[in-house]
């Protein structure tokens, strides 16, 4: 049914994924993996810390270079 006319028409879609990579491919065929729950804690943890100190790093990083920028605005000195 053609629905691009319509404006309260719902599409019916449907997605088809064909990996073209030959690990993708055997990664697809194998039986899904089960781990614990507690495995997956420890995870949600991880990713929890790496975000934290992905946050920290930005945050210092930006603090340096408003620095830098604010030192060059200070000294920067135009001929008269």
């Amino acid at each position: 049914m053609e629905v691009s006319n319509e404006s309260n028409a719902e599409p019916d879609l449907k997605i088809f994924v064909e990996p073209k990579e030959d690990i993708l491919r055997s990664a697809t065929a194998k039986a899904p993996a089960f781990v614990s729950a507690q495995d997956v804690e420890n995870y949600r943890q991880q990713v929890e810390i790496a975000k934290d100190e992905t946050k920290r790093v930005k945050t210092a990083m930006q603090e340096t270079i408003d620095r830098g920028i604010s030192k060059f605005i200070t000294n920067v000195r135009f001929p008269l």
